[in-house]
């Protein structure tokens, strides 16, 4: 009877071994390729910032963002969130968000939702995103804002899809999408600086700090990260003359901002009137000049370069 169990239990031992699939190489989640292979053994812990709180991120219009950019959601250590004046950054409040209200997203699609290209077997492919792109819930602009990619690096694309306005979009997970023809061109040709809602890794990171405003209702922590050594960085205001913009007065300034250390602008959009306006010596010695405002359209970070 003793041999017969055993010879049962082996048996079954058996059967479920056949049963569990080997070598499922398709991505479950929206992590960088590299981590996907390296951080399953990560915890995901809370990230909190320099006091301690807990960080918030939700992009766009109060919509939480899970942070996809942050694999393993630990705080690194070395923060330093203050300004020249000594004051530090009240985490806690939703670092990419002018409207913090934390409302999660319905993740719902417009009707029009354009159909999705009939090419199956090229999918899932990689494709490099940077940090500061950001996501939305449908492949178009009038979607819901999700926040930012968070990390750069290379991301598995599963689906495409085109909107009307000639934009080819690239699925990295349910109901986050991104601008794949955007993203192709940011490749060919990198601005010297990006501009976007500061999601809650950097936050938790080292970074510089300008805190324009004290209130918590309609902030918006905008990061700008350096995609190379810039000289001689000036923050300031703007505001639309008759020979284009001019500089009203100035807020902040760096003698140099580099890649490993972002700086974020605690401001606020008061209307499509406000513009913020940042200036630099790039690393050929040519100064540099960008607006950033916010989108009317769907509330996130636009910059755009010009000329004086």
């Amino acid at each position: 009877m003793k041999t017969l169990t055993i010879l049962m239990l082996v048996v079954c031992l058996a059967f479920l071994c056949a049963c569990v699939p080997v070598g499922a190489d398709k991505p479950t989640s929206p992590d960088r390729i590299d981590e996907e292979q390296s951080g399953a053994q990560d915890g995901g812990d809370d990230v909190t910032g320099g006091n301690g709180t807990d960080i918030t991120d939700t992009g766009g219009k109060g919509d939480t963002d899970s942070g996809v950019g942050d694999p393993n959601g630990t705080s690194p250590s070395g923060t330093d969130n203050t300004d020249p004046n000594g004051s530090t950054d009240p985490v806690g409040t939703s670092p990419s968000n002018p409207d913090s209200t934390g409302d999660s997203p319905s993740g719902t699609f417009p009707s029009d939702t354009p159909d999705t290209p009939v090419e199956p077997d090229k999918f899932p492919y990689a494709q490099w995103l940077d940090a500061s792109f950001s996501i939305f819930s449908a492949p178009t602009y009038d979607s819901m804002p999700m926040g930012v990619v968070g990390g750069s690096g290379e991301y598995y694309i599963r689906e495409e899809a085109s909107d009307g306005e000639g934009n080819l979009w690239g699925k990295i997970e349910e109901s986050c999408w991104v601008d794949l023809t955007y993203a192709r061109e940011f490749a060919q040709n990198p601005p010297p600086i990006t501009a976007a809602h500061a999601d809650r890794t950097l936050m938790a990171s080292e970074h510089h700090l300008y805190s324009g405003t004290d209130s918590l209702d309609g902030v918006a922590f905008v990061a700008f990260r350096a995609m190379q050594e810039l000289k001689n960085v000036s923050f300031h205001t703007l505001t639309w003359g008759d020979g284009g913009f001019e500089q009203v007065s100035e807020l902040f300034t760096l003698d140099t901002l580099t890649p490993d250390k972002p700086f974020v602008a605690k401001v606020m959009f008061l209307g499509s009137g406000t513009v913020y306006g940042i200036s630099f010596e790039d690393e050929s010695g040519t100064i540099r000049y960008f607006a950033v405002s916010e989108s009317g359209r769907n509330g996130e970070i636009e910059y755009r370069e010009y000329t004086r």
